[in-house]
């Protein structure tokens, strides 16, 4: 069936496989690509140590020893987990971290030092653990190596899985130690050598020397070649940096937010109908992005709830024809701070788009000149709808002349200046 395939992507590393593991027909053979293993998290998206621990429920000094039973589905799942908790459940300087998996259905228990973990999704939390206990599945041994855990692996015999030779590239790189069984002596041993701290250090170092990196980007990438030319490939494998995703993480907010600001940033036309000659130059994606996640966290500073947020964005770069994503991106933060005064968001929104789209002066420039009409304003103590009432007058005293934005903000202040007086 392999010939059939249009791509063959195999999530490990090119050296790590066998050749005779590898059985592909010579037609298919130029469809193979090793991508390099893939995990569901990137370490900029993982919890700082503190974060974790708290949310574990660690308390001080112990040792967080993460007990893992995969996806929970193997038979012999409660028997392990229930003799890993009687031999180490005693020990007053442990805090078990029981992973049972979203398909465990045995017994559930909980007790102190322990943090009972039933679901999937344990990948953040993983800087919060010291030692792992686990199988050698693809996706946890990964997860802990990726994440630097020293771990002690006891791998299962799976008809389609190579365990033992995935955790003994492990051992051979000082990450972890193989366990043929649960005796007592024999894990008490395990988790003794780790409880010294440089061990700890060296095996951590070790484990993430072993995955230094997740490959999921270069995987998605070799998927989407199949569908999508090559130049957005390259743009998106540019613009979705570390950055992107720790801000996605710091601010809680989803990925696709962080895409949606810097496709405002970026787009061709302010507005084709009223500046069908208005085409910011080529924006390079890692800059776009770090442009994205600095408005997400301005937002976020501001209290701005997100639908808000983007709904004042993006008419604040539908106002906008001149400038590429650097300019815009200074004028949406500028406009921003110059509105957080007000903490009207609704009523900075309406503002704004009494505006006609500027076409003559720069982004930061038209930012910066609605910013000195909206601090006159906040310092007579007015609310944004009283300069929304201002504009509009000053718009009504000039006969209906929308064309020039600078002209408006000009009389409008004369106006404030007039009413003070």
């Amino acid at each position: 069936m392999l010939p059939l395939y249009d791509a063959i992507l195999v999530p490990d590393d090119r050296d790590a496989v066998a050749p005779a593991d590898m059985a592909v027909p010579e037609e298919a053979r130029d469809r193979v690509t090793f991508t390099g293993p893939v995990m569901a998290r990137e370490r900029v998206e993982l919890l700082a140590r503190d974060t974790a621990r708290f949310r574990l429920g660690v308390e001080g000094d112990r040792l967080a020893v993460y007990v893992s039973a995969g996806g929970g589905g193997d038979p012999c799942v409660e028997r392990r987990l229930l003799e890993t908790m009687d031999v180490l459940g005693s020990d007053t300087g442990i805090h078990l971290v029981i992973g049972a998996g979203p398909l465990y259905r045995g017994r559930v228990v909980h007790g102190p030092r322990m943090t009972w973990l039933a679901g999937a999704g344990v990948a953040e939390l993983m800087p919060g653990l010291d030692v792992a206990i686990s199988a050698a599945g693809y996706n946890t041994f990964f997860e802990l190596m990726h994440a630097g855990i020293p771990s002690v692996f006891l791998p299962q015999e799976k008809v389609a899985d190579e365990q033992r030779r995935r955790a003994e590239r492990a051992v051979s790189a000082g990450a972890a130690v193989i366990l043929d069984g649960l005796d007592a002596s024999s894990l008490r041993a395990a988790i003794g050598r780790f409880r010294d701290p440089e061990e700890r250090r060296r095996a951590s170092a070790a484990a993430s020397a072993l995955v230094p990196r997740n490959n999921a980007r270069a995987m998605a990438a070799e998927l989407l070649r199949l569908v999508l030319p090559p130049s957005e490939i390259e743009a998106a494998e540019e613009g979705v940096t570390d950055e992107l995703l720790a801000a996605s993480v710091e601010l809680g907010t989803g990925i696709d937010r962080l895409f949606e600001i810097g496709r405002l940033l970026t787009l061709r036309k302010a507005n084709p109908r009223q500046a069908p000659d208005a085409v910011i130059p080529e924006a390079d994606p890692a800059s776009v992005s770090r442009h994205a996640a600095a408005i997400a966290r301005a937002t976020a500073s501001h209290g701005i709830p997100m639908p808000q947020a983007m709904r004042i964005i993006n008419t604040i770069v539908k106002k906008i024809a001149l400038g590429g994503a650097e300019a815009r991106a200074r004028a949406v933060l500028g406009l921003l701070g110059d509105f957080a005064a007000f903490d009207d968001w609704a009523g900075a929104d309406s503002l704004m788009k009494v505006f006609v789209v500027e076409r003559d002066l720069a982004a930061p420039e038209f930012a910066a000149d609605v910013g000195t009409f909206l601090g006159r304003l906040h310092a007579r103590g007015d609310d944004l709808y009283g300069g929304i009432a201002c504009l509009c007058a000053a718009q009504d005293a000039g006969a209906g002349d929308l064309s020039d934005n600078r002209d408006l903000l000009r009389r409008a202040s004369a106006r404030l200046a007039g009413e003070r007086g």
